[in-house]
């Protein structure tokens, strides 16, 4: 599901370490379709520049993530009003929407 060399809107599989992220990945990008326009999805790799000996990202050492995959539903305000660890499906992110997006 590539799409650019910067990493929007994809996952590496080749440094994936859970099986279950790639349907992860089509679930996000099935819901990011629904919401175009109401809400921005942003797909962070979890080693700098996607490179495992680079060491991983500085934000996932700033927010202790020592699993993947995550994903955090940010308000307009930049409050985390929910997140979500490990594998999930369509139904899964689109009721945590909820929690973001009005309607």
């Amino acid at each position: 599901m590539a799409r650019d060399p910067r990493g929007r809107a994809c996952a590496t599989t080749a440094l994936c370490q859970g099986r279950a992220w790639g349907t992860g990945v089509a679930a996000v990008q099935q819901v990011a379709d629904e919401y175009k326009g109401e809400a921005d999805f942003i797909h962070m790799e979890v080693y700098n520049e996607n490179n495992a000996s680079k060491g991983i990202r500085p934000q996932l050492e700033a927010f202790h993530l020592r699993t993947e995959p995550w994903t955090f539903l940010v308000d307009r305000q930049g409050v985390i009003r929910d997140r979500i660890e490990g594998a999930y499906g369509v139904f899964e992110l689109e009721q945590a929407m909820k929690s973001i997006v009005p309607g």
